[in-house]
């Protein structure tokens, strides 16, 4: 107000630095400058088209600047204004680089009391054409993007980010969380792998023992065959062993009996010699006379005598004579009887002789 006054009623406007359609807010004082109109009307016509239709039209990258001089007027009282505007513009690379000449455009402003219809605006125009071959252009499909060419849009478009940007850190911060929680599960991963390896390269060993254990039992089972087939063998010599032996006992037992039974006959036999050479004795001592025995008187007791021996011991007798061994026995004995009667019936008797011993009695 106070440089429209000193303007003497000409027009002041709160001036884009950066235009509205390139997406210069309009409540942002870093963006605005008091300027006249007519300035204003210059840096619309002159400069801001040129850029909008690079930017918005072309849809090409550049690098845009407005700077501002600031004077101080010389009327009471004393203000500051925006004295020149000096905007320059460059095309920018796919790299962000500038890419060939500049352009570069200045309004020149004079003070608030100079001001006569707003003629007093200088313009300046160094006229140099943008490279606009190497600027890099934005991919637009006019079906799916917007090209945010007006405050109002870029306004949308921060709040749009603003929205989503929380949305986005949290995102971000679940996205680092999980990051670390995939490091964690990875080493985790990691560590089982290596302990699954060991637990396959000792499944791996276990089996190899398995199998030799396996080959050293079926050896041993063999062999334990062998040994038991051998063993079956063994039973069946000691069975045989055994029945022999039983027999052989038996058979020892019953020669036992036998011997037995034959010392017991030459015992007999030896006690009946005994008395057989006491009878004879005792027939020297009584003195048969030789006149008797001659006429066989003698013998015929002799005779009569074994034959009341042998009627007393008939049984006894013929259970020996049963036996083969016996038999020959009792043979010897009686013929030792005989030769017993032949001395007595001798001419003269020499003496009582021991019958002979059979030394398989003995």
């Amino acid at each position: 107000m106070a440089l429209a006054k000193a303007a003497g009623g000409e027009k002041y406007i709160a001036g884009h630095l950066l235009n509205n359609n390139l997406g210069g807010p309009g409540d942002d004082a870093r963006n605005l400058t008091a300027i006249p109109a007519t300035a204003n009307t210059t840096q619309s016509a002159r400069i801001e088209e040129q850029v909008k239709n690079h930017v918005n039209t072309e849809l090409q990258f550049l690098h845009y600047k407005v700077d501002v001089d600031y004077a101080q007027s010389s009327g009471s009282p004393k203000l500051w204004y925006a004295s020149k505007l000096t905007s320059a513009w460059t095309a920018v690379d796919k790299d962000g680089a500038d890419a060939g000449a500049t352009r570069t455009a200045t309004i020149s402003i004079p003070s608030p009391e100079g001001l006569k219809g707003g003629s007093e605006v200088d313009y300046g125009d160094n006229k140099k054409s943008i490279d606009s071959g190497a600027a890099a252009k934005a991919k637009h499909e006019p079906t799916k993007h917007v090209v945010l060419n007006n405050q109002g849009y870029l306004r949308v478009a921060v709040i749009v980010q603003t929205h989503f940007r929380k949305t986005l850190e949290d995102l971000q911060v679940a996205l680092t969380s999980t990051e670390k929680s995939l490091g964690k599960v990875s080493d985790e991963r990691d560590s089982l792998q290596q302990r699954f390896d060991e637990l396959s390269d000792q499944m791996n060993e276990t089996e190899q023992l398995l199998k030799e254990t396996e080959l050293e039992l079926k050896q041993k089972a063999e062999g334990l065959d062998l040994l038991q087939a051998e063993n079956r063998e063994l039973h069946k010599e000691l069975g045989a062993l055994s029945l022999k032996a039983a027999e052989d006992q038996a058979t020892i037992e019953r020669l036992r009996a036998r011997l037995a039974r034959a010392r017991q006959r030459n015992k007999e036999l030896e006690q009946e010699n005994e008395r057989l050479q006491l009878e004879l004795a005792e027939r020297q001592r009584s003195s048969v006379p030789l006149e008797e025995l001659a006429s066989g008187r003698g013998v015929q007791e002799a005779v009569a005598r074994d034959l009341a021996f042998r009627e007393q011991h008939a049984e006894k007798l013929d259970a020996l004579g049963t036996d083969d061994e016996f038999a020959r026995l009792l043979d010897q004995g009686r013929q030792l009887l005989a030769s017993s009667r032949l001395k007595v019936a001798s001419l003269k008797p020499s003496g009582p002789k021991q019958a002979p011993q059979d030394p398989d009695l003995v």
